[in-house]
């Protein structure tokens, strides 16, 4: 049974604060044109495949405090803001948001994801946005922001990098702030800093 398909109107669909264990695979929010907002915060979700019927007039998605470990290919190009806070994921596919044409802002804080893999983030044109503080990140390779060449903000606090490697930030000609406060930072390679003529905040603090 869908209970809001008769909703017709509806444009903000706030579930936060509920026990809700699962969204059956067959619950659509196709017949909600108009909705372009979605939150589900303190939940008890392990999975998010109901999001493949979801009415491609979504532009905020956010899905924080549960239980997820795995994510879909995201298939909804209308979507500006992405939060997926606080949940299990470990890692993140390649080509996991290249769908997300629209996307200007994606945070995945308070995860346990340990490393960035080249083409992740691939697709994320007209990514403004972006922070993944508070996980376990040890490595990024060279070319995890190929396409991503319009960021402006970076955030990477709160994980186990090392050292600042010459290449992950060298397409990030529109970065305006970088911060990668309480990491374990010993060494930042020559020329790693290279290319970022537009950056006016850089935060090194507790390292």
């Amino acid at each position: 049974n869908d209970p809001f398909r008769f909703l017709i109107s509806l444009e903000t669909l706030n579930l936060n604060y509920n026990p809700i264990k699962l969204i059956e695979p067959n619950f659509s929010f196709n017949n909600l044109t108009r909705l372009m907002t979605i939150q589900i915060k303190n939940n008890q979700l392990n999975n998010i495949n109901f999001l493949n019927k979801t009415s491609n007039s979504l532009q905020i998605l956010s899905i924080s405090e549960g239980y997820l470990s795995n994510l879909i290919n995201f298939n909804l190009p209308s979507l500006t803001s992405l939060h997926l806070n606080k949940h299990n994921f470990t890692k993140l596919d390649k080509y996991q948001f290249e769908n997300l044409i629209n996307l200007k802002e994606l945070t995945m804080n308070k995860n346990q994801i340990m490393r960035l893999e080249n083409m992740t983030f691939y697709g994320l044109n007209n990514l403004r946005f972006l922070s993944i503080a508070d996980n376990k990140i040890e490595f990024i390779e060279p070319d995890i922001f190929e396409t991503t060449n319009k960021l402006e903000t970076l955030f990477l606090d709160r994980n186990k990098l090392n050292s600042i490697k010459f290449g992950f930030l060298r397409r990030l000609k529109s970065l305006k702030l970088l911060s990668l406060t309480e990491n374990i930072i010993e060494n930042i390679e020559t020329n790693s800093l290279v290319g970022l003529n537009n950056l006016t905040t850089l935060i090194f603090s507790r390292n």
